[in-house]
């Protein structure tokens, strides 16, 4: 998915001066790859629907259409995204895109393969990840490890250790020994892959892990907490299901 001879890299500056600053030192770090440049905001969307980039190297401050623009108007899936400017203080506004990183011109070339090598490495993982759950989906059996992200590593995690997935936005975040780690799979694409003897719904937006729930406190709302003192609540939609589970026989 992500060699070089296939990745495809799309470079957005309404300054010739900054597409050129940039285009050499994608050059130098990915000589193999397709290489395409877009001179304003309006551009850079045609040319992610036609040449879908894998990386999208995107200029902040541009007349009409502005970078972080053209980043919420991205269809998923999307390219990974590194916003190059000569202004810091769009920074925030980058990082809140879930941009993988923030250049400040002028910079060095060790400055761009750092962050240019934090999104291959994000595009990276998101393949292996694809490529795990194609393969468990294809034989039949439920997950049993997942690749999670957490800050800017991925880990290999076993679902056993996974007491929640909780759905925040278009994200799912799971909670394993004190940690939280971000899925870009959706909760209801988990809990097709999850094994229903451990997992279970115990509202829309939650999913818990029975073997990890040591207590059900039945007050107004049923609450099920975790063994990592993580307390989850319990829809009036789902509560009769939950206590069933713990019902003796």
């Amino acid at each position: 998915m992500t060699r070089e001879d296939g990745l495809r890299i799309l470079i957005v500056d309404d300054e010739p001066l900054g597409r050129r600053s940039v285009a050499r030192e994608v050059i130098a770090l990915f000589p193999d790859a397709r290489v395409m440049e877009a001179r304003d905001g309006f551009e850079a969307l045609e040319l992610v629907r036609d040449f879908v980039p894998d990386l999208l190297f995107l200029d902040v401050d541009m007349p009409e259409l502005s970078g972080l623009d053209v980043l919420r108007q991205l269809a998923e899936p999307r390219p990974k995204v590194v916003f190059v400017t000569a202004f810091e203080h769009f920074a925030l506004g980058a990082f809140e895109a879930n941009a993988c990183d923030f250049i400040v011109k002028p910079f060095s070339s060790e400055r761009f393969a750092r962050a240019a090598t934090r999104a291959r490495d994000e595009l990276d993982a998101d393949a292996r990840l694809r490529s795990l759950e194609q393969s468990l989906r294809s034989s039949g059996r439920y997950l049993t490890r997942l690749a999670l992200r957490l800050g800017t590593r991925v880990d290999v995690v076993a679902l056993a250790d996974v007491g929640c997935l909780l759905s925040k936005g278009h994200y799912t975040y799971l909670y394993a020994a004190g940690r939280e780690y971000l899925s870009e799979l959706t909760l209801v694409h988990l809990e097709e892959r999850l094994d229903p003897a451990l997992f279970g719904r115990v509202h829309r937006n939650a999913l818990v892990n029975f073997t990890r729930v040591t207590r059900l406190d039945d007050g107004e709302t049923l609450v099920a907490e975790l063994d990592d003192g993580m307390r989850v609540p319990v829809s009036r939609r789902h509560r009769r299901d939950v206590l069933e589970r713990y019902r003796s026989p």
